[in-house]
């Protein structure tokens, strides 16, 4: 069944109520015409008193369906939204990398869909149809008024479709120049003190007015072609309401036609054309509601992780990597090649190399979030990118090199966002060393962390993400530059947090550039251009590199 097929059936019903409508729109056609030809001929108060209560309940009940009209397709709207919302947050979470404005622009494309949807262009749009209705009713009133009419909705249908092919073009063009100003001034507000600092500011606004100001000139080309075509529109109805008139005035001398029917003419006229000139009104918000349905299409046909396997026994902690072969760019040319090593449960590995070697990208193919492009990454045998994230999730602590805040609190941060009992939450606290500093906030582990909370340091940032990656007693854990941003006391609690999860018998895999963390290293893997240039027990490797042995003090 097509994802659309509940919303389609809404839509359907929708244009039930329309053909209603329509049908009732002729009571004041009708009603004008009994009127001329009946009441004032004969001068019936009694029939002008039931013509008016039949008319007065028509234009109700009218009323009545455009009011259930309007709230079917709200309904439909906000159907479109709920439903695909949470497809596009998915997509987003599950895409490896990327740009977080890029991966979230169909929300916001969504969101004009929904504004589209709900607003009365869509109405216009569903009574285009019984435009030929209206022109039929011209014909049998005379076919010179058909003729008339029917030329005018011609034209008015060449104009929007004149329109529609000269600004084609000029609307992508203005789409794609903002879509790449608007990431290009969002990466550069991210990186807003570096800009600052090193005076960046001036090149980064230069740059941005040059890719806005041409977003700004195709737009600006494409609202006065809009406005050309719209302005265009007006004048042709206006021309076609007085030709018709004057065809109906010649015919009513001419006694081809009577008084009521001049009226009820122009009337009938109306009702053809404005559907039509609305809709042309609101091309540009139709277009923009297409590209962006078809935009979200695309990002929802993108693909994702193959389908995960569920069911599975909680790991113990025997990785294997065989082969492995990733590039942090997808389809790129790889940076890790054949990279092969095995871990049994309780062990410490830590990953040193130089920039550029290749550590990010291992620790996060690692854990699954980076997919690979050849090899395999096993957890007890299962491959980690094919493992149902939910449940894997739950067994494995990742600490990325780049850690950002979520705004929630300080409780929810660690416990992974779950209603997680606070003594656990404490636990993986004081496993991480922050639970003192935790005791000191405003509300303690309440307080609330981002904008308008509790901005913490870069080291206190590392480490409530080191305490949220042990949480859950986790047999798998990866930490990527965990002591970047560490003082000696917050080194001093990373390597006893290590210490402790290998008690456990938990795997643990640190990447760092510092000689420190090497004292709680079981085994040690040496990484040079995206190659394993040495592997083995940390005695053993650090010899082979002309090393001494790293003393193990409670000094950092």
């Amino acid at each position: 069944m097509s994802p659309l097929a509940p919303a389609r059936r809404c839509l359907i019903a929708a244009a039930g109520f329309s053909a209603a409508i329509n049908v009732l729109a002729l009571t004041l056609p009708l009603y004008s015409m009994q009127v001329y030809d009946r009441v004032l001929s004969s001068g019936s108060l009694e029939t002008l008193l039931y013509l008016t209560l039949i008319a007065l309940a028509a234009l109700a009940f009218l009323s009545w369906l455009e009011v259930l009209r309007a709230r079917l397709l709200l309904r439909v709207a906000t159907w479109v939204e709920r439903r695909f919302a949470p497809d596009c947050v998915r997509h987003a979470l599950s895409m490896p990398g990327g740009r977080a404005g890029a991966d979230l622009q169909p929300l916001r494309e969504l969101a004009v869909l929904r504004q589209t949807i709900g607003s009365p262009v869509v109405t216009a749009l569903i009574d285009v149809p019984w435009v030929p209705v209206y022109l039929v009713a011209l014909f049998l009133l005379h076919p010179l008024l058909g003729l008339v009419a029917g030329g005018g909705a011609a034209v008015l249908f060449g104009i929007a479709l004149a329109g529609e092919m000269l600004t084609r073009r000029t609307v992508a063009a203005s789409a794609a120049e903002g879509a790449a100003a608007q990431h290009f001034v969002e990466a550069a507000v991210r990186a807003r003190e570096e800009v600052a600092c090193m005076g960046m500011a001036p090149a980064v606004l230069d740059r941005w007015e040059a890719g806005n100001g041409a977003a700004l000139d195709h737009g600006e080309r494409a609202s006065a072609q809009f406005a050309t075509a719209y302005s265009l529109t007006r004048w042709v109805r206006l021309v076609v309401q007085v030709m018709i008139m004057a065809t109906g005035t010649y015919l009513v001398v001419d006694h081809s036609i009577s008084g009521g029917a001049l009226f009820a003419s122009a009337t009938l006229l109306g009702r053809a054309l404005a559907p039509v000139e609305q809709v042309i009104g609101a091309w540009r918000t139709l277009v923009s509601a297409h590209t962006a349905w078809r935009r979200v299409a695309a990002h929802l046909a993108r693909p994702t992780a193959p389908r995960a396997v569920s069911g599975l026994p909680a790991p113990q902690g025997h990785l294997s990597v065989s082969g492995l072969a990733a590039s942090p760019v997808p389809a790129a040319r790889p940076l890790l090649k054949n990279v092969s090593f095995s871990l049994e449960p309780g062990t410490v590995l830590v990953v040193v190399g130089a920039s550029g070697a290749g550590k990010t990208t291992l620790a996060r193919s690692l854990v699954g979030v980076l997919p690979v492009q050849s090899g395999a990454v096993r957890l007890d045998g299962v491959d980690v990118a094919g493992w149902d994230r939910s449940e894997v999730g739950r067994h494995v602590g990742y600490l990325p090199q780049d850690n950002q805040l979520i705004e929630t609190s300080v409780r929810g941060f660690i416990a992974r966002m779950e209603d997680a009992p606070l003594d656990r939450v404490v636990e993986a606290a004081g496993m991480a060393g922050i639970h003192d500093m935790i005791l000191r906030l405003p509300h303690g582990y309440e307080t609330r962390l981002g904008t308008g909370g509790f901005l913490p340091s870069a080291g206190q940032r590392q480490r409530l993400a080191l305490a949220r990656a042990v949480f859950g007693e986790p047999r798998f854990i990866v930490l990527d530059e965990a002591d970047a941003h560490l003082d000696g006391p917050g080194e001093m609690a990373l390597q006893k947090a290590i210490a402790a999860l290998k008690a456990r018998g938990a795997t643990v895999i640190a990447t760092s550039h510092r000689p420190n963390l090497l004292r709680v290293a079981d085994r040690v893997l040496v990484l040079r251009d995206g190659t394993v240039a040495r592997f083995g027990p940390r005695d053993e490797v650090l010899a082979a590199l002309g090393q001494t042995r790293p003393a193990v003090s409670t000094a950092a």
